[in-house]
């Protein structure tokens, strides 16, 4: 496989040019819509895949007001093409303030639900919640989901689409009719044309997330599910650069270390080097961590720097 690129008068074209089968003349329209692959793909097996990659190239390009063509012969190979019109553009310049990671969030400990008959997305799903603090279970199929209510019910679940003894919706009828009406549900797809809001509304759940799950969209569907109702503020890292307000240059506060508290998921705060140790034996939990009850944006001290909660 290769790719060219070329620029002329701020219109740049992209041409992805293979040495596979081709793609047959029947197939040159179907291809382009979800879920769907050419016969001669088909027939050749090997790693299949989801159907979307051409179709979402398609939207964007149409987005950017470009345009999308294919060029193939049977037998020989294929070249998809994409131009689009980009014009040039100032430098805009360093940003003021570098967005900071969350690594945690405040409040009692929650437990979520993994739901998905693929244990790599399991896996990956709980590589990202576990590092934040949370409890997290698994569930391979809907049956599971529905048994391992029965045990304990978590804060909320994330609920694949596409399984294969009952898909993600069958499953969230099946647990709301099963009187699980305050646990929420976020479901979880590969297809973008499952986030309809008066399905997920008739199926009682509460968010929707598109795979390959991006962090920040997890963290923001968890935020909005979790957040309001649960009192869940998350924490970031210090800021590790100098930022602008008004007008001034402020540096940023010393950083601390920072190491999981002893229950649940707050943060302490190791003590500086250079200053001398304090006798905490009899102070309350709450005076040597942040404080659970922080509510989004209130800086909550402790020692010379402060970490802002941010909802």
């Amino acid at each position: 496989m290769t790719l060219h690129v070329d620029s002329r008068k701020q219109v740049v074209r992209f041409d992805v040019v293979d040495t596979g089968v081709g793609v047959l003349p029947q197939d040159r329209e179907r291809i382009f819509l979800p879920f769907e692959r050419g016969a001669a793909g088909r027939r050749q097996g090997g790693e299949p895949g989801t159907g979307l990659g051409l179709t979402i190239t398609g939207l964007l390009t149409s987005l950017m007001g470009g345009e999308l063509m294919l060029t193939s012969t049977s037998g020989q190979g294929s070249t998809f093409s994409v131009r689009v019109y980009l014009n040039e553009t100032s430098d805009p310049g360093p940003m003021r303030e570098v967005p900071r990671q969350i690594v945690g969030y405040f409040g009692e400990r929650r437990t979520l639900l993994v739901v998905d008959d693929q244990p790599v997305q399991r896996q990956m799903l709980a590589g990202m919640l576990m590092p934040l603090g949370f409890d997290v279970r698994e569930a391979a199929s809907g049956g599971e989901c529905l048994a391992s209510l029965h045990e304990s019910v978590p804060d909320a679940i994330l609920l694949d689409i596409t399984m294969d003894d009952m898909d993600g919706w069958q499953a969230a009828t099946r647990l709301r009719a099963a009187g699980y009406t305050d646990v929420p549900i976020i479901m979880v797809s590969a297809n973008v044309f499952e986030n309809q809001v008066q399905r997920l509304r008739a199926a009682q759940c509460q968010g929707f997330v598109a795979k390959p799950v991006l962090e920040s969209e997890l963290i923001a569907a968890l935020h909005r599910t979790l957040g309001t109702g649960m009192a869940c503020g998350w924490c970031r890292e210090p800021a590790r650069g100098p930022r602008q307000a008004h007008g001034r240059t402020i540096e940023p506060a010393r950083p601390r270390a920072h190491r999981p508290a002893a229950t649940g998921t707050r943060r302490s705060c190791a003590r500086p080097a250079d200053r001398p140790r304090r006798d905490c034996g009899r102070r309350p939990l709450a005076r040597r961590s942040l404080h659970p009850t922080a509510w989004p944006g209130q800086p909550v001290r402790d020692g010379p720097a402060a970490v802002a909660v941010d909802g």
